[in-house]
């Protein structure tokens, strides 16, 4: 099993009938998501709720290899991912119960400011989306 926090953050999200809610359900629950992973089997005695259905639902190494497979996308195009554990990530954000559990961003920035402006949207962006990026900035 890998342990890096991003791969099975990405991997959590990805396991069928999990989603992002229940991910994130996951992790604040065992405080990590490689902790998830790592007490798969033990997840029922753990926290309320967990089904042997989310149990096998978490053996999926297909979900682990999408998700290596993204990470090396993000390295190659020199993006940035922050998981729910990361110091970095936006804490007014991490209180939402819908938190994404990695968030993938361009550029340098503190999502921890007192004001800060995100633009969200695709990794296709048109002509028309990056002119209306930039003018709305300006």
């Amino acid at each position: 099993m890998n342990n890096d926090e991003r791969i099975c953050s990405i991997a959590l999200t990805l396991c069928p009938g999990i989603g992002h809610i229940g991910a994130k359900r996951l992790i604040d629950g065992m405080g990590s998501a490689a902790e998830v992973f790592r007490q798969r089997k033990e997840l029922p005695d753990l926290l309320p709720g967990v089904t042997p259905a989310v149990v096998a639902a978490l053996d999926s190494p297909a979900a682990f290899s999408r998700a290596e497979q993204e990470m090396e996308f993000v390295e190659k195009n020199r993006l940035m991912c922050l998981t729910l554990k990361d110091e970095a990530y936006p804490s007014r954000l991490r209180e939402c119960d819908d938190a994404p559990v990695a968030l993938f961003f361009k550029g340098n920035v503190d999502f921890n400011r007192l004001h800060v402006i995100a633009m969200v949207g695709t990794r296709n962006a048109t002509e028309y989306g990056k002119q209306f990026c930039a003018d709305f900035l300006r």
